[in-house]
């Protein structure tokens, strides 16, 4: 990445280079699950004035660079338990709050973490720097214009591309079953009624489409019931694929969101089967 953004600390501006792709941002969810009988799930949701964001990056510097930046990091009166400004520019290609806040505009942080990780050959005299901080505040996104990518469908977002792989599937029989020394079996089978069906996506979006996906789960839909519209898949399994709805909800306290490269997003889905038609 190669941009640069602005650390705000009180009234002094510092520049430092862009952090590297593959940082992540982890979306905490104050959601709550407990299971219940025969299957399901009763869940609970703290409101949207709880959760938070954080963001994991590491930086490439050279040695003076890495210098400016660690005193900015460790020194008591900036950025060291002082809460700053992340300010981006418009196009800055960083997401600090995830794709849904977009890469422009100020993101008030606080550091939690940093660490020098390697003084390396390669680029020569050159550091990397591990940092981990809480978006604090939020500027008001823009809506990018949404480019389709595939049929796929999550309640209201359409033209979202196909995991790689139908679903990481994990579904529950309830069936116990003993056998003897002599070969004999001995089972006990629930009823149809009690299996559970889950499923994970590996999603992969590019802006637009993370925008939309993140937003709509996370503002909208919560811990409430949400449709996956898709024909002849394997979503929930091969005794769903004459199904093309859906109804699920999503069942994780945290969406961790990987920004590989220039437009591309990746973070797993992690839903519950209620029913499918």
């Amino acid at each position: 990445m190669g941009s640069t953004l602005r650390i705000v600390i009180g009234a002094t501006t510092y520049t430092v280079n862009a952090p590297q792709y593959g940082y992540t941002v982890n979306v905490v969810l104050p959601f709550h699950f407990q299971k219940v009988s025969p299957k399901g799930y009763r869940v609970w949701d703290d409101g949207t004035a709880y959760g938070y964001r954080e963001c994991e990056c590491t930086f490439i510097a050279s040695t003076t660079a890495a210098a400016a930046l660690i005193d900015i990091l460790r020194s008591a009166t900036k950025f060291r338990g002082v809460p700053g400004i992340i300010r981006l520019a418009a196009g800055s290609g960083f997401y600090p709050a995830g794709p849904d806040y977009g890469d422009v505009g100020d993101f008030g942080a606080s550091i939690i973490e940093f660490s020098p990780i390697e003084s390396m050959v390669s680029p020569y005299k050159h550091t990397t720097i591990r940092v981990k901080f809480v978006v604090t505040s939020l500027p008001t996104p823009t809506t990018p214009t949404p480019v389709a990518q595939g049929p796929l469908q999550i309640g209201t977002v359409t033209g979202l591309r196909f995991p790689n792989t139908f679903g990481a599937i994990d579904n529950a029989y309830n069936l116990s079953a003993v056998t003897t020394r002599t070969g004999a079996v001995y089972s006990i089978a629930g009823r149809p009624e009690s299996d559970s069906q889950h499923t994970t996506l590996k999603m992969i979006c590019n802006a637009s489409k993370a925008f939309q996906l993140v937003h709509y789960l996370t503002a909208h839909i919560r811990t409430g019931t949400v449709s996956i519209t898709c024909a002849n898949s394997l979503l929930f399994g091969p005794e769903n694929f004459a199904y093309s709805v859906f109804s699920c909800q999503m069942i994780q306290q945290e969406i961790r969101i990987s920004h590989v490269s220039f437009n591309r997003f990746e973070f797993d889905l992690n839903f519950y089967l209620i029913s499918a038609s």
